[in-house]
């Protein structure tokens, strides 16, 4: 629910009753307000309250069925079509009961973007009562407007997990009302991760030395959506590289005869730096990915060493074992 639109009602009751005949006295009319039929009518009047409450109450099924900035023409309703239509948008009839002389308007309006913005009900209560003697008197409220649901528990989010490149980060959400869905955002010192929207996110070289916190959008439909964010955690640290293979040499070391080395699969993004060695000692501008043998080196003891290096991960060294040069 991206919007914060409003639904407008307009209450016309209409009471008829002879209520003001004008011949009658002050102590008549006092005796009136007390009598069993006035009662009756202020009862009748009362309890045309709920109608109205199957439609402005934030749980009814009229406005909870509708998601605010959904695509206007997605808006399909069952209701019977109103007998006159706006200029903008659609609007229905909603009857309480056979009489047709107790409904509600239900009018949707979109917004330039052709996105539903606005719900507009008008609400026609006819109640009607008698008493011999009396004129009748019609009574019609005052315009009011009723705002989408506001929902009531919205907790802030936390973060589990440690900051460090290659850890995963979990949101908590808490506790909020009952059937709230989320959104996710994840933020690298305030600002939006691109592709960062599910509930866990694994750290990366690009979120180095920086905070992280998570957004989360609480929506539910009928209500306006609520965003919260959580505290930023620590400066992300560099990482521990867990993909760091032993480096193999590969093919027979003989004298004279080349042979390489597999360096295996690393964190993804790292590079290489290869040094070979005879006897553990350098050989010089032995750092190829390849190395063919001196004839000399037979009988020596041959080894590689492999440093990976990936952004945001501290450097490691892996040592091949050692083989003897036939």
């Amino acid at each position: 629910m991206k919007f914060a639109p409003f639904i407008r009602y307009t209450f016309v009751f209409c009471l008829l009753f002879n209520a003001c005949r004008q011949e009658s006295s002050s102590s008549e009319n006092a005796n009136l307000a007390s009598s069993p039929e006035q009662l009756k009518i202020k009862e009748a009047w009362n309890s045309s309250s709920e109608w109205v409450k199957q439609i402005t109450q934030s749980d009814s099924l009229v406005i909870r069925n509708k998601y605010w900035g959904m695509d206007f023409n997605q808006v399909k309703d069952p209701l019977d079509l109103a007998e006159s239509q706006p200029a903008i948008g659609k609007s229905f009839s909603l009857y309480f009961d056979d009489s047709d002389l107790n409904f509600v308007d239900i009018t949707y309006v979109p917004n330039a973007s052709g996105k539903l913005a606005e719900i507009d009900l008008d609400v026609y209560v006819e109640v009607t009562g008698t008493l011999d003697g009396y004129n009748p008197s019609v009574q019609q409220s005052e315009a009011a407007t009723v705002s989408a649901g506001a929902l009531k528990k919205t907790a802030t989010p936390t973060i589990t997990g440690t900051a460090k490149v290659g850890q995963k980060l979990t949101a908590v959400e808490h506790v909020w009302d009952q059937g709230v869905t989320f959104e996710y955002q994840w933020l690298a010192s305030g600002k939006p991760i691109v592709g960062a929207t599910d509930k866990t996110f694994v750290l990366t070289g690009a979120q180095l030395a920086k905070n992280i916190s998570v957004k989360i959008t609480g929506s539910l439909l009928g209500y306006i959506s609520v965003a919260k964010t959580s505290l930023g955690t620590a400066k992300v640290a560099l990482g521990e590289m867990k993909l760091s293979p032993l480096p193999l040499i590969v093919g027979k070391a003989t004298a004279g005869k080349s042979v390489s080395v597999n360096c295996g699969a690393w964190v993804g993004g790292t590079t290489f730096k290869i040094v070979w060695l005879l006897d553990g000692k350098p050989i010089k501008k032995a750092t190829g990915l390849s190395l063919k043998l001196d004839k000399k080196a037979k009988g020596h003891k041959l080894s590689v060493s492999v440093t990976g290096s990936a952004v945001g991960y501290k450097p490691v060294t892996r040592a091949s074992k050692v083989v003897k040069v036939s």
